[in-house]
């Protein structure tokens, strides 16, 4: 009863905190090392019993309000929805890819978490292209001959 009482009160300080240094943390860097800033360790998880939904709601909530990286929402919503759901005991994954039709001008982005293989939040477009895939716990799943160094500019 107290811990989940503790949950509650922690659950949206945290995700308030992280959602707004963010924007700072992710222009300092590669993706690499912001997946790995974004990665918590196996054991820890205090929001185990948080819904994935509850999670999923929370990252929405915030992504209509954002003040910084409003061009890169899924960017942003896809990195809260990974670190919160991991810190729940989930296995979400993360994914990247980028639109065909935007190679000829500047490159556009995209990212979506799946959790069992169910994708959960900012589900691709059809003829988006893969390019890697991130469960936390592996190396960079990369698809064909695709760079995982990508700029962050583009996502």
């Amino acid at each position: 009863m107290m811990a989940e009482a503790w949950v509650r009160i922690l659950f949206p300080i945290h995700f308030w905190l992280v959602a707004r240094v963010l924007p700072w943390i992710a222009k300092r860097g590669s993706l690499v090392s912001l997946l790995a800033i974004m990665t918590p360790s196996e054991n820890r998880r205090p929001y185990v019993g948080v819904p994935a939904s509850a999670i999923i709601e929370a990252v929405i909530v915030d992504g209509r309000r954002a003040w910084r990286m409003r061009g890169r929402r899924c960017f942003r919503e896809g990195l809260l929805a990974f670190l919160f759901l991991r810190l729940a005991g989930y296995a979400p994954v993360i994914h990247f890819g980028i639109e065909p039709a935007s190679l000829a001008a500047r490159p556009r982005g995209h990212c979506w978490i799946t959790l069992a293989e169910a994708c959960v939040l900012n589900p691709p477009s059809p003829g988006l292209l893969p390019l890697f895939s991130w469960d936390g716990q592996t190396t960079p799943k990369q698809f064909d001959s695709h760079d995982a160094e990508l700029s962050l500019t583009y996502l």
